[in-house]
């Protein structure tokens, strides 16, 4: 059996690039795991104590609880705190501008996590195509007189890269749709984001599923990454119900898109039938 040693020093450059890349991908995991895990707080409680203190018309109290307390939920709360003389409607505002802003503390680093996990299987496949030209070449050289031992580590090397690319995770998951059809219906040619919606009502976005909730907030950040404004694309199997479809596009418009288009398919052309003799 191969020790880690030997393959380290028989791997190539290869090799050590996806190692390289899985120390980096384990060093950002850690980092997200150890801020999430510091901004996790017993909302039930936190939102109790704050509750208490305004009953007692502490309003300084409250948004110091909410200043030490770390998190999204502690920011959220102080948010609505200082808004709350400004009627519901603008309580209702400053909330999502607040929850806007937190999807991107969330989310930080995740891309690279995501760019990670795509570039390893690509440097998995290009060490699979090197090992392979270094086998050809070793046999060429050896002729007739080839020996086994160095093709066999050569192809041992293959399998340890195919090994490693199948243990990467790449995002993202096939939605399977079957869209209803349509004929002569009006596109559009705008900037456009889109949401499928599988035949159980299940919503996802970037092939990742989401609740409504974090779809609204990744809506909203895309209108205000956009640079005009932006078109809804509901890519919903045939089986889902309208009132489904309704909700989504309420959903949208409150996440400041204001329109919206249902994808469709074109319907098959019809052969043209046996013509009937004369």
């Amino acid at each position: 059996m191969p020790t880690l040693p030997f393959m380290l020093a028989n791997g190539g450059l290869v090799l050590w690039l996806i190692l390289l890349v899985s120390a980096v991908a384990v060093v950002v995991f850690v980092e997200r795991f150890l801020h999430f895990h510091q901004a996790q707080i017993d909302s039930l409680e936190f939102l109790n104590g704050v509750r208490t203190v305004l009953k007692r018309n502490n309003v300084v109290e409250a948004l110091s609880i909410c200043e030490a307390t770390p998190g999204p939920v502690a920011r959220l709360v102080r948010t609505a705190i200082l808004s709350r003389d400004q009627g519901r409607e603008r309580v209702r505002e400053a909330l999502e501008e607040a929850g806007l802003a937190e999807v991107p503390r969330l989310e930080e680093k995740l891309n690279l996590l995501a760019t990670l996990a795509q570039l390893a299987p690509l440097l998995g496949l290009l060490g699979t195509v090197l090992g392979f030209i270094q086998t050809f070449y070793q046999m060429q050289d050896a002729g007739l007189h080839a020996y086994a031992v160095p093709v066999a580590t050569v192809l041992f090397l293959l399998l340890l890269f195919v090994m490693l690319l199948s243990l990467v995770y790449t995002p993202g998951i096939r939605v399977p749709l079957d869209l209803p059809a349509a004929d002569d219906l009006p596109g559009t040619d705008k900037q456009t984001v889109a949401v499928a919606i599988d035949a159980n009502g299940q919503i996802y976005f970037e092939n990742q599923p989401v609740e409504e909730p974090e779809l609204k907030a990744r809506l909203g950040k895309a209108v205000a990454q956009a640079r005009e404004p932006l078109t809804l694309i509901a890519q919903a199997d045939k089986a889902v119900r309208y009132e489904r479809l309704i909700g989504l596009r309420l959903l949208a418009r409150d996440a400041g898109i204001k329109e919206m288009w249902l994808e469709t398919l074109p319907r098959p052309v019809a052969s043209p039938g046996p013509t009937a003799p004369r």
